[in-house]
């Protein structure tokens, strides 16, 4: 016969087993089966924890930060073709404010694919800025007892990533203020993690 004996270890992939047998008289009859062994088992990868970094702060004045993570690791059964960085960034980075989620994929030799990930959240430690204009008294137009207010809206800044400025109480400028006195505020929201908003308010009095 040929092929791997009857308990023999076989790689991955096919092989043919064949036996054959004879008589006394010289005649003979063989048969044949194939054997498959497939791989079904993909890489096992070793990422750092989930949130492996949760609240470090940006330096005064930066929108990032350097961040070590322990190398990721992958076996195999058969062996390991490649580990690759498919998503966010490698150590030390520096690594933006914000989540940073980070994907590391490995295949083996069989061509069986695996991938693990954790996030990385560094925080934004200044509050984004947002100035109101000083209080303000206005006389009532005649014959009426309010008055038409312009104001320069407030635009909020921020030294990280986009603001969202936002009235939160009060008219808006260009708008009739009754006689008495009227708060505007206004809030300042910062994309990221972090110290995220900033507010500011003054008053209008129609007299």
């Amino acid at each position: 016969g040929s092929g791997p004996a009857n308990g023999s270890t076989m790689s991955v992939g096919s092989d043919t087993v064949t036996y054959s047998v004879q008589d006394a008289a010289g005649r003979s009859a063989s048969c044949s089966f194939g054997v498959t062994v497939v791989d079904d088992s993909p890489p096992q990868l070793v990422c750092p924890t989930a949130s492996f970094f949760d609240g470090p702060t940006a330096p005064a004045g930066a929108c990032s930060r350097s961040v070590s993570y322990t190398a990721v690791t992958a076996n195999d059964n058969c062996a390991v073709a490649n580990l690759t960085l498919t998503g966010g960034l490698s150590s030390p980075g520096p690594f933006p404010v914000g989540t940073t989620s980070v994907v590391h994929e490995a295949y083996d030799v069989n061509g069986l694919v695996a991938s693990c990930s954790f996030s990385v959240v560094i925080r934004d430690q200044e509050a984004p800025n947002v100035d109101c204009p000083g209080n303000d008294v206005i006389s009532t137009e005649t014959g009426l007892c309010s008055a038409v207010y312009n104001y320069t809206v407030p635009v909020g800044t921020d030294n990280c990533g986009a603001v969202t400025t936002s009235r939160t109480a009060g008219l808006g400028s260009g708008n009739r203020f009754a006689l008495g006195t009227t708060t505007e505020s206004y809030v300042a929201a910062a994309t990221g993690e972090g110290l995220t908003v900033d507010a500011c308010s003054f008053t209008v009095t129609v007299v």
